[in-house]
């Protein structure tokens, strides 16, 4: 009896084992790789490019603004040194006051506009890039770290993101 039921243990293991293994090679394997979002996005040639168009946006409306904000200081001054204004002098120093405020207001919420429509745009072509490399080494998940990610732990083997960045890079930069 004890025999046989060996006999039926070991029949039931090896095949068991048998179909394990064979399932093991038919099943396709998922390639997946980490990346370190932030870093790939701060190191993206695009990201770069575009802060540099910002930086000059924002530098040539604030010398507008601090144009106009000199003007108002000197006809300011020079209202106070008159003693006496009139209404119509009020009326231009207010109306200078207002065009201060709106341009400053304008300025900086179409300054919050142009960094998100930026951010968008640079999101976007890493997407499509990433899409491209994905494709390209077979890799069916890309896992992004973040300051806001659920990746609690990660090998360093599957942490591609400097070979992501270079291959960012090239597509951008036309290589």
């Amino acid at each position: 009896m004890k025999t046989n039921l060996f006999k039926i243990f070991t029949a039931v293991f090896a095949v068991s084992a048998i179909a394990a293994i064979l399932y093991a090679f038919s099943v396709e394997r998922h390639q997946q790789i980490y990346i370190d979002l932030e870093k790939a996005y701060t190191d993206f040639h695009m990201k770069k490019e575009y802060d540099d168009k910002y930086k000059i946006i924002f530098e040539s409306r604030q010398l507008i603004l601090d144009s106009l904000k000199r003007n108002l200081v000197l006809m300011g001054k020079e209202l106070d040194a008159a003693g006496k204004v009139s209404e119509k002098q009020q009326r231009e120093f207010q109306l200078k006051q207002e065009e201060y405020y709106s341009r400053s207001t304008f300025f900086e919420e179409d300054m919050q506009k142009l960094q998100e429509k930026f951010n968008i745009e640079i999101i976007e072509r890493m997407k499509e890039y990433m899409a491209q490399y994905a494709k390209m080494n077979n890799i069916d998940l890309i896992l992004s770290g973040a300051h806001t990610n659920n990746v609690l732990f990660c090998s360093q083997k599957m942490n591609k993101t400097e070979e992501v960045v270079k291959y960012l890079n090239k597509k951008y930069d036309g290589e």
